[in-house]
């Protein structure tokens, strides 16, 4: 048999009795039907809402994302959001969809969108002989997934990623490996560029670094010997 449920709204309820005559005789079937919201079952428990599904975002974005793609997901839960609707199958044609999941879940006003900063956005140096390195640490607030681009318009600046993701980042803080390679910079200054981008934000830190004169390079070293020689004297 088959209840049609059409015209009926969430919590009404539909009782009787089905009555069956057979050969040997006739006998009833009692039923009640109630209608409930509309949910999708997932290894985490019934999503009944977005609501829900936002902390299963949040809790469980594995299993959140396989049900963002599902076809379950627009069936359930935006069935009667038409504004929704536009913006979900808007998002999900990008070619990310844990991206399309986050600025869906941003657009809907169900979570604040993820934001970095960095502890410096100057780096300024002098040069001697030798190339170094030195740590830009980035940090990361709100929950959600970030997909973070880095790049750089100088070639003696090396990085040790160009992307990170939510996974990279320890305690929402990510420590960022810059070299500094004194081989492609010339004598005087060299200026450069380290980018960090997101969907939402671009962050620029300077950088300068000063190469002196090998003969100011020489005089530096000398002149840092005889202090260490006088101090060993004083010392003595």
């Amino acid at each position: 048999y088959k209840f049609k449920a059409s015209g009926l709204q969430v919590h009404d309820e539909e009782e009787g009795i089905i009555t069956c005559i057979t050969s040997i005789g006739e006998f009833e079937i009692p039923f009640h039907f109630r209608v409930i919201p509309p949910y999708c079952l997932t290894n985490k428990g019934e999503i009944k809402d977005l609501d829900e599904f936002t902390n299963l975002a949040k809790e469980d974005p594995v299993t959140a994302l396989s049900l963002f793609k599902s076809n379950e997901f627009a069936n359930v839960f935006l069935e009667k959001e038409v504004t929704y609707r536009t913006i979900y199958y808007t998002l999900m044609k990008s070619t990310s969809a844990s991206q399309a999941m986050e600025e869906f879940l941003i657009a809907i006003h169900k979570k604040l969108p993820v934001t970095i900063d960095v502890d410096k956005k100057e780096l300024n140096f002098e040069v001697s002989m030798d190339s170094f390195m030195e740590k830009i640490y980035i940090s990361r607030s709100n929950w959600g997934y970030s997909e973070i681009k880095i790049y750089t318009d100088a070639p003696f600046i090396g990085l040790d990623h160009k992307v990170l993701w939510t996974d990279n980042f320890v305690r929402n803080n990510y420590p960022l490996e810059v070299v500094l390679d004194r081989n492609k910079m010339r004598v005087g200054m060299n200026y450069g560029r380290i980018f960090i981008k997101t969907v939402h934000q671009t962050i620029v830190v300077l950088v300068t670094c000063k190469v002196p004169h090998k003969e100011r390079i020489v005089q530096s070293q000398t002149r840092l010997r005889r202090y260490e020689l006088q101090l060993t004297k004083n010392y003595l």
